[in-house]
């Protein structure tokens, strides 16, 4: 369904090259994005759910990299 009403913004622009369909596009597009990112934004806990990850690569990694880059060296 996105990707149907981005074809008919892009469309609504090839068709009219007036600033009327620039800007119907524009609306398109940019509530398409926000429809999309919202609920990625409202996930508050990333790693559950029905696909479990795991924090632990992610927590070694910023381990080593605060190691590294840390002022007490």
């Amino acid at each position: 369904m996105l990707a149907f009403l981005l074809q008919i913004s892009v469309a609504a622009t090839h068709l009219a090259s007036s600033k009327r369909a620039m800007s119907l596009s524009m609306g398109i597009t940019t509530a398409l994005i926000i429809s999309v990112m919202t609920p990625l934004a409202l996930n508050v806990c990333q790693y559950s759910g029905l696909l479990q990850v795991s924090k632990m690569p992610f927590e070694e990694v910023y381990g080593i990299l605060s190691e590294q880059f840390s002022d007490d060296r």
